[in-house]
């Protein structure tokens, strides 16, 4: 169509300047005009065939950008499918124990926006190694290892609906285990793994030879956590899912006892926690 609307433009110029000529000779007058008029229609019809070569474009580079749209989506899906495999992969049913690291905790978290960390806990080994649970100063619950040489590694998870519950307690499990050539981080809601991070290597954290740790703040014994602990539990190894189902049951039958609450200004320091093995 392109074309045809530059030929058609060629004939409109040619009959034009020709018609012209023509009809400037006195005896040739209507010949010069019927070859205007042509080129006229020629002219007329080349626009029409430019105007319509440039819908079919336009109607192109819409069809090309649905494609693109449409391949763009299909991706995200298929990004988002291999996402829940992942989690569904790593959510089958854990029958071992691997070295690491198991938080226990029976808790109620209020919500208490501040512009700054809110610790639960933080646990120190006996080098670089250490593991906490806050809520971040963006209102996000983490969950974070870090290795000997001062890595961290945090897995996040947001606060209400689908995540840590708000005001009523429950059951919190934060683990992380070292496998033969992999480590994993992962959060459990009253038993249900609801966020969890496999990470392709093996982290360092020393056996997890937790020799101290503070309730209620961080080590500095700042930023203090807001909430209400009911029973805590810490493991050197990962659980597997038959000890997580045992211990939501215990749990559950606590949920209406007795519980220490920690308001931002409290906090509680032990040492030796925890030794490899326990």
């Amino acid at each position: 169509m392109e074309g045809a609307s530059i030929i058609f433009g060629l004939i409109f110029t040619i009959t034009t300047v020709l018609g012209a000529l023509v009809f400037s000779d006195g005896h040739h007058r209507d010949t010069g005009l019927w070859i205007v008029f042509v080129g006229i229609v020629c002219g007329m019809a080349g626009g029409f065939c430019w105007y319509q070569d440039r819908l079919w474009k336009k109607d192109d580079a819409a069809a090309e950008v649905s494609a693109a749209k449409e391949k763009a989506a299909g991706e995200i899906v298929q990004l988002q499918q291999q996402a829940l495999e992942k989690i569904a992969t790593s959510a089958k049913e854990r029958s071992s124990r691997d070295p690491g690291l198991s938080l226990n905790l029976l808790i109620r978290i209020p919500n208490k926006d501040l512009d700054r960390r809110k610790y639960i806990l933080e646990l120190k080994g006996i080098g670089k190694e250490s593991a906490s649970i806050y809520i971040s100063a963006d209102n996000v619950f983490t969950f974070a290892l870090v290795d000997e040489s001062g890595e961290s590694h945090p897995l996040r998870l947001g606060l209400g609906s689908g995540g840590i519950p708000i005001d009523t307690p429950f059951y919190l499990a934060c683990e992380g285990g070292v496998g033969s050539q992999s480590t994993s981080l992962r959060i459990l809601v009253d038993g249900k793994q609801l966020a969890v991070a496999e990470l392709p290597f093996r982290v360092d954290f020393t056996g997890f030879n937790i020799d101290e740790g503070t309730l209620g703040s961080n080590l500095a014994g700042s930023d203090g956590g807001f909430f209400d602990i009911f029973q805590l539990v810490i493991y050197a190894a990962t659980l597997p899912d038959s000890d997580v189902s045992r211990l939501k049951e215990f749990f559950e039958g606590r949920k209406n006892g007795g519980f220490a609450t920690f308001s931002g200004e409290q906090s509680l320091r032990t040492s030796g926690v925890v030794k490899p093995g326990n």
